[in-house]
């Protein structure tokens, strides 16, 4: 197949979408496929990878929709792809629909977190700016084909005007050979985490929506009586949390992780998980996952490949995948005390600790980039399946 991959996010930038169009092009690239990237011109060295990338004009005083399609129509190698993939519904799938349109090419978008999900006591979500929203209720009533990573997902596409006929499961993915789990007792010495010690670890940056107060807020309402237990708060700006972790009493009993260096393969890619990030997970018990919103976390991902019981928010994209294997405990969304009593069962429990870890292994391999990739494939088929039986 021809395959054009649309996304408002790119490398050389890093971040979770950035990353997750890179890895799902290269995994399709490696089934076979020919595929392009379609993003915003960058002014930095341009990475290295297996397959193309075509930059379209970023600027304010351009049309975006005529600087998609310039970009697609000069592609050499894929100048009418079989199928056209957008990466976020805003602004990406409303850009390049009136080029999938004209030119009769099948259109599947991926909604992430922030243009289909909402937290007004937050300020989260596009769909609370009313300009966006009737962009995007506009292009979900005329979508046919759409990816939903939970439930809630999907039942908020169709509350907002999606009909298509084309709605498919698609979570985020890992590498799930990145988690030495032979070696898990070499990393917790390496860590400075006792034998004894329950390590409730957390991958996240520093922002409201990402729920990291409220980790805290819950870390301050564990019972005294518990076996021992310490926290590691890993991401960027996590360091903005030391007072309030202060204000707790925590000081002794949470670690705070900021700004942990990238790590690049050869060709100048960030290695993701990176493998401080892998081995921290792999040695730890507990994952909390205290997001408010949003999409299907890379780090939920990862945390499921180092088998890790997790604790979740029921409003965390994730949160379906973790409930259906089994593999940790759903709790009301802001609700403090439910979060530090699922983190004080877990704490106590070593061996629901240890068939959650043993459900979330069994599990995990549906989530490696190259089961994404099939999956994706499956889907682009069922597409194209349809639009050639409806010609």
């Amino acid at each position: 197949m021809k395959i054009a991959i649309v996304t408002d996010h790119f490398l050389p930038h890093i971040g979770g979408a950035e990353y997750a169009s890179h890895c799902l092009a290269t995994a399709l690239t490696d089934r076979g496929h020919q595929v392009v990237v379609v993003a915003p011109q960058v002014k930095m060295v341009e990475p290295k990878t297996n397959y193309s990338i075509i930059r379209y004009i970023n600027s304010r005083f351009f049309p975006p929709v005529l600087a998609r399609y310039l970009a697609l129509a000069t592609a050499r190698d894929v100048c009418k792809p079989d199928i056209i993939h957008a990466q976020l519904i805003a602004p990406a799938g409303i850009g390049i629909f009136p080029y999938a349109k004209f030119m009769n090419i099948p259109l599947l978008v991926s909604p992430q977190g922030a243009d289909i999900h909402t937290s007004l006591v937050m300020n989260y979500g596009l769909l609370l700016n009313p300009k966006y929203r009737s962009k995007i209720e506009s292009l979900l009533k005329r979508l046919d084909a759409v990816t939903y990573s939970s439930r809630l997902m999907k039942k908020l596409l169709h509350t907002h005007g999606f009909r298509g006929d084309h709605a498919y499961y698609l979570p985020n993915g890992t590498v799930t050979a990145r988690f030495r789990h032979q070696q898990r007792q070499q990393l917790r010495r390496a860590l400075g985490f006792a034998d004894d010690s329950v390590v409730i670890v957390t991958i996240s940056r520093h922002s409201p929506i990402k729920g990291l107060a409220q980790l805290v807020q819950a870390l301050g309402h564990l019972p005294p009586n518990l076996p021992p237990w310490q926290v590691v708060i890993a991401g960027s700006n996590v360091q903005n949390l030391a007072s309030h972790i202060n204000e707790v009493g925590l000081t002794d009993k949470v670690r705070l992780m900021s700004n942990l260096p990238f790590e690049f393969d050869d060709c100048g890619i960030p290695i993701i998980p990176a493998p401080a990030i892998a081995e921290l997970l792999t040695a730890s018990d507990i994952y909390a996952a205290p997001a408010l919103s949003g999409g299907f976390e890379l780090s939920s991902a990862d945390a499921i490949a180092a088998g890790l019981a997790t604790v979740i928010f029921d409003e965390n994209g994730s949160k379906d995948f973790i409930e259906d294997a089994t593999a940790g405990i759903v709790v009301p969304t802001h609700d403090i005390a439910a979060f530090a009593n699922a983190l004080a069962t877990l704490i106590r429990d070593e061996q629901l600790r240890f068939t959650m870890r043993q459900n979330a292994l069994l599990a995990s391999p549906t989530l490696d980039w190259k089961a994404i990739a099939h999956s994706v494939e499956m889907i682009y088929q069922s597409i194209l399946t349809t639009s050639k039986n409806q010609a």
